[in-house]
This record gives C-alpha cells, sequence and structure tokens, in this order.
C-alpha cells in the first residue's frame, strides 16, 4: 500500500473499496511511455504525503492498512540522490503494527526514481507521473516486468494530498491518468486519513 533538510512522508489512511468502471488496456504497458512530471525535483517532493486513492495488483487489492506512513530523510551531501527512511503502517484488523526501511533513489530520468523496501527486498521503479508539490501528487510504480524490463505486468498506482482531501477535479485528472496504465480500477481502494494514530517505527 506506498514517501526538507529532516522531512516526513506521513501517509495515513483507512482502506475501503471503491469500484471504477474504466476502458483497460492489455496488460503490459510500455515503460518508455509513462509520462513523468517536467522538470521534476525531488527536494520538493519529500515532505508529508497524505494516501487517499490507491489500486493494487489483484492478488493483494482485499489487503487493508490504516496508519501507514513514509519518514523519509532528505538526501545528504554523503550520498546525492539518495533519500532513505522508513514506512510504517497498522494492519487491519488486527490493529498490530509494522514497518520497514525504505530508500528512494534518482535516476537519470528526472521523475523516475527506485524504490526499495526491506519489506520485499527488490528494486521497483516509481513514477511521479504529476505533481504541484504542494497539494498533490499522481504516482505509479511497476513490481513485475518482462524480460529486458521495457513492459509492466503488474502495477500500482497512488493519489497523494498534502492535506486530507483534494478538489474532485484533481482525483478525476488522476483516474483518468490510470486509465492508460494498465491497471485493473476495479481494484480501486478509496481512502480515509485518520489523524494521530500513527505507528512508531521499531525496525
Amino acid at each position: 500500500m506506498f514517501a526538507s533538510s529532516l522531512c516526513l512522508v506521513s501517509l495515513v489512511f483507512w482502506c475501503g473499496v471503491d469500484v471504477v468502471s474504466a476502458q483497460l488496456e492489455p496488460v503490459g504497458c510500455d515503460l518508455s511511455r509513462i509520462p513523468v512530471q517536467r522538470n521534476f525535483d525531488t527536494k520538493r517532493f519529500v515532505g508529508r504525503w497524505n494516501e487517499l486513492l490507491w489500486v493494487a495488483p489483484v492478488e493483494e487489492a482485499a489487503y487493508d492498512a490504516s496508519d501507514y506512513y513514509w519518514l523519509l530523510h532528505n538526501d545528504t551531501a554523503q550520498s546525492r540522490g539518495v533519500f532513505n527512511g522508513f514506512q510504517s503502517g497498522r494492519d487491519e484488523p488486527s490493529g498490530h503494527c509494522f514497518g520497514a526501511s525504505i530508500t528512494l533513489r534518482e535516476t537519470d530520468r528526472p521523475g523516475v526514481l527506485l524504490l526499495n523496501t526491506t519489506v520485499n527486498n527488490y528494486v521497483t521503479r516509481y513514477y511521479v507521473m504529476d505533481t504541484d508539490y504542494d497539494t498533490y501528487a499522481n504516482t505509479y510504480g511497476c513490481y513485475t516486468y518482462n524480460g529486458d524490463s521495457t513492459r509492466c505486468y503488474a502495477g500500482r498506482a497512488w493519489l497523494w494530498a498534502r492535506g486530507s482531501s483534494l478538489p474532485q477535479e484533481v482525483r478525476q485528472k488522476a483516474l483518468r491518468s490510470w486509465e492508460h496504465l494498465c491497471l485493473d480500477l476495479q481494484t480501486l481502494l478509496k481512502v480515509t486519513p485518520v489523524k494521530g494514530n500513527d505507528c512508531p517505527f521499531h525496525g
């Protein structure tokens, strides 16, 4: 379910299913065609983000969590372009907290980052498709590739907000973009942010 001298990326949510009907392209997106934010600036992107909508692979669509957040540090002189931190959240319905270390690395294509967590211990491409840095961010991640890593066979998408809500037109703009990303929007999850109930990270 997925980031300032010292910045917090806090992604806090409670999940409920909201089914959306869309015309889907065949699975296997051409990754070179995924749009990214023009002149993307990672240092402006880090900070607190609340998750409002996300699309999971079908096999994960029943997974629920709340109080999920990232704590992401800005890069340092020793590690330019590398942003380290952690993610933490609460499993539902048990209420148990979970956490993992995370790393975001810049690539030679601005807006395309490499995401690694200790949950799965493999590197995922993370695309910041559209953001104004101050209110919203529309992002996409590919988790399963073909042999030469040019096409995506299992992806996720997220709509983030700096606050607890976004205008309807921003939500609709994100949903329209997801219709062309080989995502199954039948697995769309609508998120209601929850405040003041963060899980601590103990990893």
